[in-house]
């Protein structure tokens, strides 16, 4: 801050010389790219165009009332307009979610066709791709399995349960005997009676498998688009400046009186210079002496009192400064106004401007002032019940300090 202050007081310094030398010292300002004087319904007008990036305001642009050609202009209005670009990108997001089934055709009729992409300034609408599906399985789970196997032993010439296996072995399963039916398949007459020759067994096994199953599936798929970005490269200001013609100023001669001609009698006398005479001369000769002197004691006083009212605008541009806040209406972002900045720390309430509202998108700026002042402090927002908060990052080598901050909950 001191630095600064020394710097102002300098640079009022060397202004003060350069007015006692006759140099003019102009402050650099964007040149017009067109100037226009223009006559409408009798109306004379100067019409200024610039074409300028987004850091100057209008207010630098807009001049002091001007004199030309016999017309004193003075400012009226200033139209604005911003130079934008558009970018497009190829944009693509992924969409996950879980399902009981690996039907392609049942997953994809839970995702929807479309989503929307909004990243780094960039907006669009992004459409499913059917094909990027993948389906894999999320988990798994264990239960046994009862497995049941009939044999027949044929050809046995009794119905004894040792010519049947105790167990058998199925697809790497051993299986145990649980039940055997016997068949009688051959006779032979003893006697008087048919007796069995023959036998079949049918023998019954069971036993049970560890197996595995799917509990879940897992589906991934593919949204692709273009979106774009739409930047402010420049901005034209257009500034008129009406005119009013200057009154001629009218003049009165003096009247013409006659000179009544006159005798002059000179009368040359020689005489010696006296003491009143001594004393007079000197006093006027040391009175010009005083006078250098008196005008640098008083060129010095101005030049302190210009630099203490100075100091003093500086401290009270810093306590009286403020932050400037925007809204995005109609994809501007126009003023609302300027809140005055009191405490590092300090709460921004935007509930004010509610009348004038049009987004929940906000800007803010700081100048560089202020930003210094509140560099790595936190500014508080608040609006329709949000709090939202900003930690000031300010770089010593720019201007003006802007951020942004958009609010969460619907805009109606």
């Amino acid at each position: 801050m001191k630095q600064r202050i020394y710097s102002a007081i300098c640079g009022i310094v060397l202004l003060f010389m350069f007015s006692l030398t006759g140099i003019t010292v102009h402050a650099a300002a964007p040149m017009p790219t067109n100037v226009e004087r223009k006559t409408v319904s009798g109306v004379e007008y100067i019409v200024k165009t610039f074409d300028v990036n987004t850091s100057i305001t209008a207010d630098m642009l807009v001049e002091n009332d001007f004199e030309s050609d016999g017309y004193k202009f003075a400012y009226t209005k200033t139209d604005r307009k911003e130079n934008v670009s558009e970018l497009s990108k190829q944009a693509a997001k992924t969409a996950t979610l879980d399902s009981a089934t690996n039907s392609a055709a049942t997953i994809l009729k839970q995702f929807t066709p479309n989503m929307s992409y909004s990243e780094d300034g960039y907006f669009g609408t992004l459409t499913l791709d059917t094909a990027s599906l993948v389906t894999q399985p999320s988990g798994y789970g264990a239960r046994n399995v009862p497995i049941y196997k009939t044999r027949e032993y044929k050809g046995l010439l009794y119905n004894d349960p040792s010519y049947v296996s105790q167990s058998i072995t199925d697809s790497g399963v051993t299986l145990s005997l649980t039940n055997i039916e016997w068949v009688v398949t051959a006779t032979a007459l003893a006697g008087d009676s048919l007796v069995p020759t023959e036998y079949k067994a049918v023998a019954q096994y069971s036993g049970s498998q560890r197996v595995t199953y799917v509990t879940g599936y897992t589906s991934t798929v593919q949204y692709t688009g273009v979106v774009t970005k739409r930047a402010v490269d420049s901005v034209t200001y257009i500034i008129t400046y009406t005119g009013t013609l200057i009154p001629v100023p009218t003049t009165t001669e003096p009247p013409t009186t006659t000179a009544v001609p006159t005798t002059t009698v000179e009368i040359t006398t020689t005489a010696e210079p006296t003491s009143e005479d001594t004393t007079a001369s000197q006093h006027g000769s040391n009175a010009t002496g005083f006078i250098f002197p008196i005008v640098l004691i008083l060129s010095l006083a101005a030049l302190a009192v210009t630099g203490f009212i100075l100091y003093k605008k500086i401290i009270s541009r810093n306590k009286k400064a403020g932050i400037s806040i925007y809204n995005l209406i109609d994809e501007k972002y126009i003023l609302l106004g300027t809140v005055p900045l009191d405490t590092p720390s300090f709460v921004i309430d935007l509930n004010q401007f509610d009348a004038s509202i049009k987004s929940a998108n906000f800007g803010f700026v700081l100048d560089k002032h202020s930003a210094e002042a509140l560099n790595g402090n936190n500014i508080i927002a608040k609006y329709n019940g949000e709090t939202l908060s900003h930690a000031v990052q300010k770089n010593e080598k720019s201007g003006e300090y802007k951020f942004y901050l958009i609010f969460g909950k619907d805009f109606e």
